[in-house]
């Protein structure tokens, strides 16, 4: 029994070419989320997911050119891998330090910039009781 090696390549360079449609999707809406999200924590914290869409969509090109063999990519489609992944790390350690940090998020419902008075726990003779 022999393996047709054709048939390998041609669906790889399919599922190739799909992800690639779909990552180019994805850093469009992240370019078009970018335009909402320019100020406060939250909009901090979601912009480096813009841009680790934007370098998943160089990641695919060069997988692509590793498989039609256009050209050596050198090396870029290991390095664009690490660089994805350390901002989807990132970006979701921001995402929790925004909704672990209190003062941070309603420094951003108030629109203002957290002070050293947020950071303070609040006085328990300050604090109002409810039922």
């Amino acid at each position: 029994m022999k393996l047709d090696i054709n048939w390998i390549k041609h669906s790889e360079a399919l599922v190739a070419l799909v992800a690639f449609v779909f990552s180019l999707l994805a850093a469009i809406w992240a370019l078009e989320l970018y335009q909402l999200l320019r100020t406060g924590a939250i909009g901090k914290s979601w912009r480096v997911f813009i841009v680790a869409a934007l370098v998943f969509m160089v990641h695919e090109v060069t997988h692509m050119v590793r498989i039609f063999g256009a050209f050596d990519d050198l090396g870029m489609y290991e390095a664009t891998k690490l660089i994805f992944v350390a901002l989807m790390a990132y970006g979701f350690y921001a995402q929790r330090r925004v909704f672990f940090s209190p003062q941070l998020f309603r420094a951003v419902l108030n629109h203002r910039r957290p002070t050293a008075v947020d950071a303070e726990e609040p006085d328990e003779s300050t604090v109002p009781l409810s039922n």
